[in-house]
């Protein structure tokens, strides 16, 4: 059957916006995960055997880098950023700087790219922990009263600690992951 004028003008019509018709961006976003570096021995803290220490936890865990966006199309491999901090006796961070060599670190600042590394910062200065304690007690003092029992003393003490954050990019999409690992 023979197309007439109008019709086939509606359908070159309908082909040319189709033609026209834009390609929607990818969605891309970016995940971080992240590990605790455990230190050395020779660089932990000394406990008496009437003394035990209490760490105090991460109030914010929820608190994460994020996969700098501008990276995301680029599909960069994985990159991991390690920094080493110190949690003050209020539980604010300070000192945050970058660890290299470690296992699982960037071997040194070339190996990591700038804006991982300031993502992770800005993560890590907005952190806060609850109040780390050394607990010293008197022989024979129960688990449960080692820093609040009868002549007990609980002081409170800063502590510096170091994390590894792994960012990955994946079909347009990023992750960073953390764990702890050894250093």
């Amino acid at each position: 059957m023979p197309m007439t004028l109008p019709k086939c003008s509606l359908l070159c019509a309908c082909l040319a916006l189709g033609a026209c018709a834009s390609v929607p961006a990818p969605d891309l976003s970016g995940q971080v995960g992240r590990d605790q570096l455990v230190p050395e021995q020779s660089t932990r803290m000394q406990l008496a055997d009437n003394q035990i220490f209490m760490p105090g936890e991460l109030t914010n865990p929820e608190v994460m880098p994020d996969y700098p966006a501008a990276l995301l199309p680029l599909q960069l491999p994985d990159q991991s950023v390690c920094v080493r901090f110190v949690v003050n006796v209020d539980g604010s961070v300070s000192d945050i700087a970058p660890v290299y060599a470690a296992s699982g670190c960037p071997a040194d600042a070339q190996a990591l790219r700038r804006e991982f590394l300031d993502a992770t910062v800005a993560a890590v200065s907005r952190w806060d922990f609850y109040s780390s304690l050394r607990c010293t007690f008197p022989p024979g003092t129960p688990d449960i009263d080692k820093c609040n029992g009868p002549g007990s003393t609980a002081e409170q003490v800063a502590l510096t600690l170091a994390y590894r954050f792994q960012f990955t990019a994946r079909g347009g999409k990023g992750s960073v992951q953390q764990d702890r690992v050894a250093r």
